[in-house]
């Protein structure tokens, strides 16, 4: 009676410990997941900006060039 029970109780736990890892993995996986999202959106955030800034620059120095001649 007792092994029984003590068989019931480690497969509980088994499968206990098994959804555990399980939801784990899938946290783990979303917040990777958001984190390269979050990564991806600020570097095109950058590029964008960084183009944009240049784009303004060479617009501002052409037209310096542009009213100084």
């Amino acid at each position: 009676q007792l092994y029984f029970q003590d068989r019931y109780f480690c497969l509980f736990l088994y499968s206990y410990l098994k959804s555990v890892l399980y939801i784990t993995s899938i946290l783990y996986t979303a917040c990777a997941y958001l984190v390269f999202l979050k990564c991806a959106y600020f570097s095109s955030l950058h590029f964008t900006l960084t183009k944009a800034t240049k784009t303004l620059i060479v617009a501002h120095l052409s037209i310096s060039m542009v009213s100084a001649s």
